[in-house]
């Protein structure tokens, strides 16, 4: 079944940032999602993930439980605090379960992924549903870009 048309949010194709510290990881999995049609960022830090949303908020994130300086639940409830209802996918390379009470996370992928349509199924299903949210109101759709137009004072 070729390329799988992404669950649209809106009118262009569904926005996706991806949080590893590690580069070859993010890297893989931009390049995979790219190829199932998505928009793709990229970041290796708490900070470049928040930078990244606030120019461009995103549909889904896909965040690894384990960062430098941080967790993948910090970066969760600091984009969440912009976009509240901002679904989440939690990747780790630890078997244990992982249990929040406080953050709730769409999907869980371990890491090494079995093959990667474990990856780009989770991402389909969890955006699939997400639109579904939005359509019954359940949801809010993602928040618009910010504008490039900065004031000069």
């Amino acid at each position: 079944m070729g390329g799988a048309v992404p669950a649209r949010m809106d009118s262009d194709r569904a926005r996706v940032l991806v949080v590893d510290d590690e580069e070859s990881i993010v890297h893989m999995i931009k390049q995979v999602l790219l190829r199932e049609g998505y928009s793709v960022q990229v970041a290796t830090s708490l900070a470049d993930a928040q930078t990244l949303f606030d120019l461009e908020p995103v549909d889904l994130l896909v965040v690894d439980k384990n960062l430098q300086g941080a967790t993948g639940f910090d970066v969760i409830l600091t984009l969440r605090e912009r976009y509240p209802d901002l679904p989440a996918i939690l990747i780790t390379a630890y078997p244990e379960p992982v249990l929040s009470r406080s953050v709730k996370i769409q999907g869980y992928l371990a890491k090494p992924f079995a093959t990667l349509a474990e990856l780009t199924d989770s991402v389909r299903r969890v955006l699939r549903i997400q639109a579904e949210l939005i359509a019954v109101g359940l949801a809010r759709p993602r928040p618009p870009r910010a504008s490039r137009l900065h004031a000069v004072g």
